[in-house]
């Protein structure tokens, strides 16, 4: 987390832009997915809200990396936290099979950021925190549908 933390303090200045990027680069490296995401589903890329919309959802993202990394000691709160997303993402039928997708794509903005402080360890280290946001998200769906049938 250390590595994590480390490199969020250099990317953490821009937040929209990075979010930004994510999204963008995500919707070019996997058109289908997006018209998994609502707000995008009526958007073409030429519609002057789409950019809006990018930025705002990515910021969304990585608040909620930014909370994760503020909770780190706290795991009820962490946990409580990401069950809560999960279950929010239950109601926007989001298809958990793309958390990881979305991850690796935050993965390859923040890398491009960070520059040359970039290392195979700091990679690791972010792709163990998009897998263990996307666990317990993921969890908290699976115990959604399970007392919700």
């Amino acid at each position: 987390m250390r590595l994590v933390q480390m490199s969020w303090d250099i990317v953490q200045e821009d937040l929209a832009a990075l979010g930004h990027g994510a999204f963008d680069r995500l919707f070019m490296d996997h058109p289908e997915i997006k018209d998994a995401f609502g707000p995008f589903k009526e958007l073409s890329k030429d519609n002057i809200h789409f950019d809006r919309e990018l930025r705002l959802h990515g910021v969304r993202v990585l608040r909620t990396v930014e909370t994760v990394l503020d909770c780190r000691y706290d795991c009820v709160r962490l946990v409580r936290l990401l069950h809560n997303l999960g279950r929010k993402h239950v109601n926007y039928r989001a298809n958990a099979d793309y958390f990881e997708i979305v991850g690796r794509q935050f993965i390859l903005v923040i890398a491009s950021v960070v520059g040359d402080k970039w290392t195979p360890e700091v990679e690791e280290s972010w792709s163990h925190l998009f897998t263990f946001v996307a666990y317990v998200m993921r969890e908290a769906m699976l115990l959604n549908s399970l007392s919700n049938p």
